[in-house]
């Protein structure tokens, strides 16, 4: 097959000294076409010896060294524009924690070569070192805002039907689109860590393309599930945003009991794990009027590329949150079924 469309892979490194070398390595081994293929390293600020690394490996990549740390979406919004000037027709994003098979980026490739409607391919990602585990199979988008690995910790023996259309794509291995981010614009700076990528499916959606995954491209991750919680203030903070920006003021007065509920709960949990400092730092930030300007001039832009309605977006969504690592007899038969029970009746409600 001959191959036309060039790509950019952007791996944001951060302290990844332990990370990298592996991941660099399996990089070196890609089958996809090298002079369509540049990787573009962003090193965000990194205080251990991980540019050294990066520079002495000898896999060909462009290496962006950042002063500051941007954050995820500052980094990854830096290699952007070097990829835009590169001319390329999709940017791919990989972790520094990841292991690649070397027809990873063929068949995200070709996937998206396939239909000019999908914004963004999803690679299937597993686990490391025990492979045979799922880590995501596509993400689940909970209504209320909160996302999730789908298929996490479960064989693909368990799962042999893997869904095409996913609530969202996982920034740990993603193909976006370059048309695509054009016209949705890039990452929102302010988010810094997690939800960046949920919301970017969901303006993807809300624009009118598809987000896919991609079974054949497999990527393998070497996650902890700790080293996201305790992140806890951007988690919440960024979810909240996301909420109250991406939906339409009806959707969100209509969904407003559900909320509330589980805000109750979220706040509980905070207080019990010990991050209620997080949580109420993540509160706060909506007391700014800044704050305000910036909601509704992000709600505004959203406006602006929505093509579909929130009907449609509930389409792809879940009513309950499945995740092992947060599974309790408090969400498994109190929480779930009430915010199942509620979908349900919204769905039905909401024509808009």
């Amino acid at each position: 097959m001959v191959y036309k469309s060039k790509v950019a892979i952007i791996i944001l490194s951060f302290n990844g000294e332990k990370y990298l070398p592996d991941c660099l390595d399996s990089l070196e081994k890609l089958t996809y076409p090298k002079h369509l293929c540049q990787i573009i390293i962003i090193d965000n600020a990194s205080i251990d010896s991980s540019v050294d690394l990066i520079k002495q490996h000898s896999l060909s990549h462009e290496l962006i060294e950042s002063k500051t740390n941007l954050g995820f979406s500052g980094g990854v919004n830096l290699g952007w524009k070097q990829a835009r000037e590169l001319g390329v027709d999709y940017l791919i994003l990989l972790n520094q924690d990841t292991i690649v098979e070397p027809d990873y980026v063929t068949y995200l490739v070709e996937a998206a070569d396939s239909d000019p409607n999908i914004g963004a391919c999803q690679s299937l990602v597993m686990m490391w070192p025990d492979k045979e585990k799922i880590n995501s199979c596509g993400c689940a988008l909970h209504y209320l805002g909160f996302g999730y690995s789908s298929g996490y910790l479960k064989t693909l023996f368990e799962m042999p039907q893997l869904q095409s259309d996913v609530g969202y794509a996982s920034g740990a291995s993603v193909l976006y689109r370059m048309s695509a981010i054009e016209q949705v614009g890039l990452f929102d700076n302010i988010f810094f860590l997690y939800h960046e990528d949920l919301d970017f499916s969901w303006k993807l959606r809300l624009a009118g393309y598809k987000v896919v995954l991609t079974p054949k491209s497999i990527v393998y991750h070497k996650y902890e599930f700790m080293r996201s919680i305790k992140k806890y203030y951007w988690m919440e903070r960024n979810r909240l945003i996301v909420f109250f920006t991406n939906y339409k003021l009806k959707t969100i007065f209509l969904l407003l009991p559900a909320f509330l509920f589980m805000e109750f709960g979220t706040s509980l949990f905070s207080i019990k794990s010990g991050f209620w400092t997080h949580k109420l730092k993540a509160y706060l930030f909506f007391l700014k009027a800044q704050s305000w300007l910036y909601l509704k001039k992000r709600r505004q832009f959203v406006n602006s590329i929505r093509v579909v309605s929130d009907k449609h977006i509930l389409s792809y969504m879940t009513g309950s949150i499945l995740f092992q690592d947060i599974n309790n007899p408090i969400l498994k038969y109190i929480a779930n079924p009430f915010f199942e029970a509620y979908f349900k009746l919204v769905k039905k409600i909401i024509w808009w």
